[in-house]
C-alpha cells in the first residue's frame, strides 16, 4: 500500500480535528499551537481522547494541551534529576579507578573486562580529546607537550554520558561492585540504570513523549525491597523512582520528590496509572 495523504494547511488540520468530535473554544489560539508544536507532534497526546478515528465526546482542544504541557513539564524535570546523577556517577568512576590503577591505568585493556572493545573506546576517546576546546585540554596539551594522553580525571570529563555508561558495564566486576555500593545497590542493577537514564535522557532532548510511554529498555530493579514491589519497569514511573532513590544517596537535601509531587498536583486530571505509578505510591520508602 502506497502512502498518498496530501499535506493539509493549518485551517485544514484544525477542520479535521473539530470533523472528527474535538471541541475548540478559541481557533485562532488552536491555529497557534499546530503552527508552533505541529499536528503529528500533538498527534501522540490526541490517542487516549479518541475512540477509532472520533474524540470521546466532550473533549476540549484544551485537554489535549493540558496534557502536552504536563509532559514538557515532566521532561524538563527529569532533565534536572539526571545532571547530578551522571556527574556523581562520573566523579565516583573516576575516583575509583584512578586510585585504583594510577591516573593513566585506563590505558591497559587488562585493567578491564576481557569482554570490553577497549581499542574502540579508547579511540574514541582520544577523537574526542583531539576534537575538543575546552579550556582545561588547551592548557594540559600546550604545558605537557610530551604527553599523549590526559589522567582519567581530565580524558572523562569529555566522555558523554553514554559514553560513560558504556565504560561502566566495561569494568571488571570487582570495580563495579565497589561503585556500585556507594549507592547501596548490586552492580548489575545500577549498570542497567545508568543504561536506562541514558535512554531517557536522549528522549528528552529530543522532546519525545515521557508521559504514557511504553519504554523499551527494560532496567533491573531490586528485587528484594518492598519499595520495588508491583513496579513495572515499561513505565516511566520506574524511572522518577531510580532517579529519586539516587538523588537521595547523592542529596538527601534534595527538593525533586516535593518537585516532581508539585506537578503531579497542578495536573490531577491526568492519571498516574498509565504512568506506572503503583497504588499508594507516596507511601514508600522510596518518596517519604
Amino acid at each position: 500500500m502506497e502512502y498518498q495523504k496530501p499535506p493539509l494547511t493549518y485551517e485544514a488540520q484544525l477542520d479535521l480535528l473539530i470533523s472528527r468530535g474535538l471541541q475548540v473554544a478559541d481557533r485562532f489560539i488552536a491555529l497557534g499551537y499546530l503552527k508552533n508544536i505541529s499536528y503529528y507532534r500533538l498527534s501522540a497526546y490526541y490517542l487516549p481522547f479518541k475512540q477509532s478515528e472520533e474524540f470521546k465526546p466532550n473533549t476540549c482542544f484544551e485537554d489535549i494541551m493540558d496534557v502536552y504541557t504536563f509532559d514538557r513539564k515532566l521532561r524538563l524535570l527529569v532533565m534536572d534529576a539526571i545532571e547530578p546523577i551522571e556527574i556523581a556517577l562520573r566523579s565516583q568512576v573516576i575516583y575509583h579507578l584512578s586510585h585504583t590503577y594510577g591516573a593513566f591505568g585506563y590505558l591497559n585493556a587488562k585493567n578491564f573486562s576481557h569482554r570490553f572493545k577497549h581499542h574502540e573506546w579508547l579511540a574514541h576517546l582520544d577523537q574526542l580529546i583531539a576534537d575538543a576546546t575546552e579550556t582545561f585540554i588547551l592548557h594540559y596539551k600546550n604545558k605537557y607537550t610530551s604527553s599523549t594522553h590526559m589522567p582519567l580525571w581530565m580524558a572523562l570529563e569529555v566522555v558523554s554520558f553514554g559514553g560513560l555508561s558504556r565504560l561502566f558495564r566495561g569494568l571488571i566486576g570487582a570495580d563495579q561492585q565497589i561503585i556500585s555500593k556507594q549507592y547501596d545497590l548490586q552492580d548489575t542493577v545500577l549498570s542497567s540504570w545508568l543504561h536506562m537514564l541514558v535512554y531517557v535522557r536522549n528522549l528528552c532532548a529530543h522532546h519525545a513523549r515521557l508521559w504514557n510511554r511504553t519504554l523499551t529498555f527494560k532496567p533491573k530493579l531490586p528485587e528484594k525491597s518492598a519499595a520495588w514491589k508491583g513496579v513495572s519497569n515499561t513505565r516511566i514511573y520506574s524511572v522518577l523512582a531510580m532517579m529519586q532513590y539516587l538523588l537521595q544517596q547523592i542529596n538527601p537535601q534534595s527538593t525533586w520528590r516535593q518537585r516532581l509531587m508539585s506537578l503531579l498536583n497542578d495536573y490531577p486530571q491526568i492519571s498516574v496509572s498509565i504512568m506506572g505509578f503503583p497504588d499508594s505510591w507516596q507511601e514508600r520508602s522510596i518518596w517519604v
